[in-house]
């Protein structure tokens, strides 16, 4: 009988339950627990595949359990396929409908535009919240069946293999598939990176626009590109979400930097460690996701960003214009900075869309 693999199956789940997690997919608090809960069982199922996969050769109890095992991971994957797609499909509405908000014709008043996004975005809520709370269920009986294979384990006598980890999409950029209509915002913002302010100490470029509109996108292609990739001596891709805290920030800066360094859990320590590595040099850092708005958070990051070389930029994408504001604000009064104005990110036209739509 042919061996069963299932080390890139776990890693495919583990990426696309991440993926799903920083995305925001998912309005009710139990659709993201049960997510995370997945992603724990997978975890520790996938510590012990490297032995199991080695043993299932001479041990048909070890094969037996990976088949079975095999099974309910496939349907795992199916699952977050299935949610991924849905969650693409209200996207693409969503910006289609912000398109039609923000690019109609200018002669006329944009009451009647304004009124029916408000009206898309309320009457899709109460079916947001039922497809959540059915995929929940739907993830828990998953897990749960996980769970009790992941029981056997201990009896088979398998062992924990420890493996290289892969870069975590919270302190890399990780470069989309497929892009529709972004091109020209692509060059603006390079243009602003590598053209702009070349002269100050650091300059502050927000992208700011609703969810779903491509920000993360948008700056991953920003992230990757080449030109930026030469202009710039050291750039670090951190995910902030909600959680403001200067220290995690500061080790996600470092570990995207350095995958192999090791973060010392003192707040001194970290700074100490950041200066060295990019005193008098060029930097790019991408705040991807910011929430914030309270001037002594971001007082308290900018006085550890005061080392780099002339011309050094940090770009943040947050849904709030206040963010933007506040951020830049207060990083001004800790730094001599350049406030760049926020860059505005409109959504695709119906073409682009369908384009889109057509291509996932």
């Amino acid at each position: 009988m042919a061996e069963t693999i299932l080390i890139p199956v776990a890693k495919q789940i583990l990426g696309k339950a991440a993926d799903l997690a920083l995305e925001q997919v998912g309005l009710l608090w139990n659709f993201r627990r049960e997510l995370q809960k997945l992603k724990d069982t997978i975890s520790r199922i996938q510590a012990v595949l490297r032995d199991a996969e080695e043993k299932q050769h001479h041990n048909h109890q070890v094969k037996d359990w990976l088949e079975k095992l095999s099974d309910i991971m496939y349907d795992a994957e199916d699952m977050l396929d299935d949610i991924a797609t849905e969650a693409r499909k209200k996207a693409i509405l969503a910006a289609a409908a912000a398109a039609a908000n923000g690019d109609g014709d200018r002669r006329r008043t944009t009451t009647t535009n304004c009124w029916s996004l408000v009206c898309f975005l309320f009457s899709s809520l109460p079916k947001q919240l039922a497809y959540d709370l059915k995929m929940a269920h739907a993830i828990k009986a998953i897990r749960m069946k996980l769970d009790d294979i992941s029981k056997d384990k201990d009896s088979l006598q398998l062992e924990v293999r420890t493996e290289e980890a892969p870069p975590s999409r919270e302190t890399d950029s990780c470069p989309p598939k497929i892009v529709v209509g972004r091109e020209d915002d692509k060059k603006n913002v390079i243009q602003l990176l590598l053209n702009s302010n070349r002269e100050a100490n650091i300059s502050v470029i927000p992208i700011v626009g609703m969810g779903g509109l491509g920000k993360t996108t948008l700056s991953q292609l920003i992230f990757d590109d080449a030109q930026v990739q030469a202009y710039f001596d050291i750039k670090a891709w951190v995910y902030v979400s909600q959680s403001f805290d200067v220290k995690l920030i500061l080790g996600k800066i470092l570990r995207s930097i350095d995958h192999e360094s090791q973060v010392g859990p003192e707040l001194d320590h970290l700074q100490a460690q950041l200066r060295k590595i990019i005193e008098g040099k060029r930097f790019l850092f991408v705040l991807d996701d910011v929430w914030e708005e309270t001037n002594q958070s971001w007082e308290a990051l900018g006085k550890y960003l005061t080392v780099g070389a002339l011309g050094s930029k940090v770009m943040l994408t947050t849904r709030s214009t206040k963010v933007a504001e506040v951020g830049a604000g207060a990083l001004n009064s800790e730094i001599s900075i350049t406030i760049v104005a926020p860059y505005q990110l409109r959504g695709l036209s119906e073409e682009e869309c369908w384009n889109l739509l057509v291509k996932k």
